[in-house]
């Protein structure tokens, strides 16, 4: 950090000591002079007729023990640097900012983020295919650090002219993208980079938009990047040039409308970028039956979403117009599910040469297994919910919340070894359910939202409280379904991450953290106890799961992911739903 001048006396100081000047003239109180030995009887008996006044300006030693105290005084806060430092630099803004703010977890995070990082081009350096895409890479970290800078600086020097006004407008200092920023890039970048590195350039386009800059000029630089990243003609396609960055804005646009706080900036952009994987990267294989199924249930519902929003925001309008406001809340329900299934139908019944729920129907009876599971997973809910919603009360908080991990692990473990596709079916229709349930209950749309949210009232922690969005059991859901679908729905391999690590791990290392741990991280609440026996956990169900013949991987990969995973869950208070699963798909595509 740049060199700091020491804090000025402001001018609350120089008030107060003007007036204790001007009290002591008033008065006409002679200025104590302070003598070896204690306080004289004449001080003591001036004190008694004028109260206690400051000590005279002209004693060398009071003085000098008085500016020191000021001199010495350093900034504890950001805002303090600020106020102190009217001509502090961007730069040194910056610097500031990260000293203030990272902290020693924050460090050890870094440590084991990076270390996937570097294997990657540890193991690819001698690859003469890859290494053009390392190159891609540098320019888009580049391209971040550089747009973040050029924002930074625009903010930071309006703020600086506008505080230096006789009536400042108010603006507020440069905001830096939270730490959770990081993750959202390298672990974008190294996925892409392992599994789809020909679509590189247009996840660089959707990278930069991470900085705050406005709407529009994000996406065009977005489409810009991409189009000078393309290191091949054959993979340049016009479509998802201009596409994806839109697809993307509209995303992170959505989730910051509605989620509000519920959401960090961050996660906005993760999701964006996993939409745009799931829509434009991932290619259909034996089950590519389920991936388009998917791809035409978001666009369908897409559609009705954009749709229903003018209505919804008139039906706010006329909140307290009874009559009007059933009729726009009537509008809104129809055009969100009635042109959702609308477009449901009309996208894939010919896909599918039958209507949707014909083909469900068929899908289902095709095999006496699969009935055999839907018969097992209705009457596991039909029993499961009902009992956690009534006995829930009984239950301290967190074994309430991690009871719905443990339900999800016992209902997909089996199934998705011996079922993928059904299952994959099933996740995204829990997922789809899940959401609507949530928007339901946070805008508390009538008929059922107010009931909704006094419903799930008892499994509300803290965090679920800070936004209008509860956001734990969406995450813990497209934790365990991204990476089934990112491994084409086969049901093998590194698609059991988020089953392992959320539905499992996670839930194990929170209740005996919570009960047993003694030790905890730097700056958390989190144990290292807990820590341990998310490891464990994890690795004893990777090994189950091969042991069953879901997996092959090595004793490397399962050790390797499991560790780095659960030290950085301890060290972060990101949200580990998501959080977890991403950090250790990617370790497992690296190693592996």
């Amino acid at each position: 950090m740049p060199p700091r001048k020491s804090a000025r006396t402001t001018r609350s100081q120089k008030a107060a000591a003007a007036a204790a000047t001007a009290a002591s003239s008033s008065l006409d109180v002679p200025p104590v002079e302070e003598k070896e030995g204690g306080i004289n009887m004449d001080e003591w008996e001036r004190e008694q007729k004028y109260g206690k006044v400051p000590k005279s300006k002209t004693s060398p030693k009071n003085t000098s023990t008085s500016e020191n105290a000021i001199e010495e005084k350093e900034p504890e806060t950001l805002e303090e640097l600020i106020e102190a430092e009217e001509d502090l630099s961007t730069i040194g803004y910056i610097i500031a900012h990260i000293e203030f703010h990272v902290l020693p977890n924050h460090i050890i995070q870094l440590v084991f983020l990076f270390f996937p990082v570097h294997l990657v081009y540890l193991l690819n350096q001698d690859k003469e295919e890859i290494v053009p895409y390392f190159y891609n890479c540098l320019f888009i970290l580049i391209g971040v650090l550089v747009e973040l800078f050029v924002i930074t600086n625009s903010a930071w020097q309006r703020f600086k002219k506008d505080r230096q006004l006789d009536e400042p407008v108010g603006y507020s200092p440069p905001k830096i993208p939270e730490f959770g920023s990081i993750y959202t890039v390298l672990i974008s970048l190294v996925v892409c980079l392992i599994k789809y590195p020909e679509k590189l350039a247009v996840i660089g386009g959707c990278v930069l938009q991470i900085t705050d800059m406005a709407l529009l000029p994000r996406v065009i630089i977005s489409m810009i990047m991409s189009s000078q990243l393309i290191l091949e003609y054959e993979h340049f396609n016009i479509i998802e040039i201009v596409l994806i960055p839109i697809i993307h804005a509209f995303v992170v646009y959505v989730l910051t409308e509605f989620g509000g706080k519920s959401v960090a900036s961050y996660e906005r952009h993760f999701f964006g970028i996993l939409v745009v994987c799931l829509l434009f990267f991932v290619v259909p294989g034996a089950s590519s039956q389920i991936i388009v199924i998917f791809k035409f249930l978001f666009t369908s519902y897409s559609i009705g979403f954009l749709c229903a929003s003018p209505f919804y925001e008139l039906y706010k309008h006329f909140a307290n117009d009874i009559g009007g406001s059933y009729i726009f809340l009537a509008i809104t329900h129809g055009a969100f599910y009635v042109l959702g299934c609308i477009s449901t139908f009309k996208l894939l019944t010919p896909w599918l040469g039958e209507t949707p729920v014909e083909w469900l129907l068929k899908f289902i009876k095709q095999d006496s297994e699969r009935q055999l599971i839907v018969q097992c997973w209705i009457a596991f809910s039909v029993i499961l919910i009902p009992s956690v919603f009534t006995f829930a009360r009984f239950l301290p908080l967190d074994i309430r919340r991690k009871i719905w991990h443990y339900a999800i692990f016992a209902a997909v473990a089996y199934p998705l070894i011996v079922q993928p596709e059904l299952t994959s079916l099933a996740l995204i229709g829990l997922f789809g359910v899940i959401l609507i349930v949530e928007i339901q209950r946070s805008l508390k749309l009538r008929p059922f939202g107010a009931y909704l949210s006094s419903l799930f009232e008892p499994f509300e922690d803290k965090k679920d409280k800070e936004g209008p969005l509860v956001v734990s059991y969406i995450y813990l859901v497209v934790g365990i379904l991204v990476p089934v679908l990112l491994e084409g729905c086969t049901g093998k391999g590194a698609s059991i991450t988020g089953l392992v690590v959320s539905g499992l791990g996670d839930s194990t290392a929170s209740i005996l953290g919570k009960r047993y741990g003694s030790h905890k991280w730097p700056h958390s609440n989190k144990t290292f106890e807990g820590t341990f026996a998310l490891f464990v956990t994890s690795v004893a169900a990777f090994y189950g799961f091969q042991y069953l013949g879901q997996n092959e991987l090595s004793h490397n990969a399962i050790l390797i992911s499991s560790f780095i995973t659960a030290l950085i869950e301890g060290a972060t208070d990101i949200n580990d739903n998501l959080l977890s699963p991403a950090i250790c798909y990617m370790c497992l595509l690296v190693v592996e």
